[in-house]
């Protein structure tokens, strides 16, 4: 879901549709409810050792537009983290171009702001994407952990969220999303 509270709601339906069932107290236990980077978090708390982000709980969230003063060695890097993220914003960049440019991205949030105990909105999901790219094992653990993917809030889903419904939809997966357009954020 996009919201913590619209997820919260969705697990309540949910357990709702299988409160009268032989099976409900199997199947609430096998339902995981939470937003795109609530997810991404917890895949990074499991496996971001690996990339280079130890703790993602120890990391405090930035916005890298309102960094303006860095060394003119990292002003290259500054650049490239708020431009993939206004062409995100923007949605002027394609799931293809978005993995093409992840690892130079990945380079400097881990030079400009991990190091430094911090983390920007949108690295949370491209962290975990990249993650995926560079240990397919793990990204197969989480295909094979989800049978249906239900996504509400539709309408708000930008490209960092669809790139990673793809890389956990498999051909089998029931994967089923809801929407309004008329409640849209994000116009593409």
């Amino acid at each position: 879901s996009f919201s913590v509270s619209a997820a919260n709601r969705m697990k309540e339906n949910i357990s709702e549709m299988f409160f009268n069932t032989s099976n409900f107290n199997k199947t609430a236990d096998q339902i995981w409810t939470t937003n795109f980077h609530g997810f991404c978090r917890m895949v990074l708390k499991k496996y971001g050792y690996l990339i280079g982000v130890n703790d993602i709980n120890a990391l405090k969230s930035i916005d890298p537009e309102k960094i303006h003063s860095v060394s003119s060695s990292d002003e290259v890097r500054l650049t490239l983290v708020k431009d993939m993220e206004h062409d995100i914003s923007s949605a002027s960049i394609s799931i293809d171009q978005l993995f093409t440019r992840i690892p130079s991205y990945i380079e400097a949030q881990k030079s400009l702001f991990i190091k430094k105990g911090e983390i920007t909105y949108d690295a949370i999901i491209l962290f975990v994407l990249n993650l995926f790219k560079e240990y397919p094992s793990i990204q197969h653990g989480y295909q094979n952990i989800f049978k249906a993917i239900c996504i509400d809030e539709f309408q708000d889903t930008n490209v960092l969220g669809l790139a990673l419904i793809r890389t956990l939809v498999l051909p089998d997966t029931k994967c089923v999303v809801f929407g309004d357009q008329m409640q849209q954020i994000y116009a593409f």
